[in-house]
């Protein structure tokens, strides 16, 4: 699916972007660390902790993602590569993080367990899950259609979302001083194109485009027309959970 979406991910609205600088301003890495990016995507969280001066190794299963970040973040060094088999040795990194990802990935707890084993001792895993308040901005209305064309949706060969306990599987995969935090970042979207774009080019626009072609039409014509009543630019607002853990 994300091979899919390589082109288009992240673009039309900085929503990961946007969260992946607000991680890396949470998680305040040293500029000298060794810092892992899992399911790296774009760049959300390597940008930023690249400008920070940290040193960054960037994975993601998508050929066509690590080739936006090949050619965007050079000085990244990105790796098509299994999160959940990760090819580098003991104790390589200070900081492994991953926006966005742990809830998408089959095995979570596994993951986590790769990340423990390459953080050197004291060394800091970060990840973001969906969480805290949902989407309170000029989206809100999208929570209602989610819900009202859930019905129409296929039936999917494995779940699109994954349920972790993260403090559990953080603990269970030997991390310490687990904590959890939300962080609320607000984007600007200046159209309803701009929306429908941000919609259906994430992790979730398989749900919209999987709808039968008139129930798709009908959320596009719901989307299209709550623009048409604003009298201002749109905004965006989510909060979500920061999980972090000590090795």
């Amino acid at each position: 699916m994300y091979e899919d979406l390589a082109d288009d991910f992240d673009q039309a609205v900085p929503f990961y972007a946007s969260f992946g600088r607000a991680m890396v301003n949470a998680i305040d890495p040293r500029s000298d660390s060794a810092l892992l990016d899992l399911a790296a995507g774009r760049g959300a969280v390597s940008r930023p902790a690249l400008e920070r001066g940290c040193s960054v190794t960037a994975v993601d299963a998508a050929p066509s993602m690590v080739a936006h970040l090949r050619r965007d973040l050079p000085e990244v060094r990105a790796h098509v590569m299994d999160v959940h088999e990760l090819a580098f040795g003991d104790a390589s990194f200070d900081v492994v993080t991953a926006g966005f990802a742990l809830d998408l990935l089959d095995s979570p707890i596994t993951v986590l367990r790769e990340a423990h084993r390459v953080l050197r001792a004291g060394g800091l895993v970060a990840f973001t899950l969906p969480g805290g308040s949902h989407d309170s901005g000029d989206l809100s209305f999208c929570n209602r259609l989610y819900a009202k064309y859930s019905g129409y949706l296929p039936a999917f060969e494995q779940p699109l979302v994954h349920t972790l306990d993260a403090a559990s599987d953080l603990r269970s995969a030997g991390f310490t001083e687990v904590s959890v935090e939300e962080i609320t970042v607000e984007v600007k979207i200046p159209d309803s194109e701009s929306a429908w774009a941000f919609l259906t080019k994430n992790g979730t626009g398989e749900l919209i485009l999987s709808l039968p072609p008139a129930q798709r039409d009908e959320f596009r014509k719901k989307v299209d027309d709550a623009f048409a009543r604003l009298d201002r630019t749109a905004v965006l607002k989510r909060t979500v959970r920061l999980w972090s853990g000590r090795r």
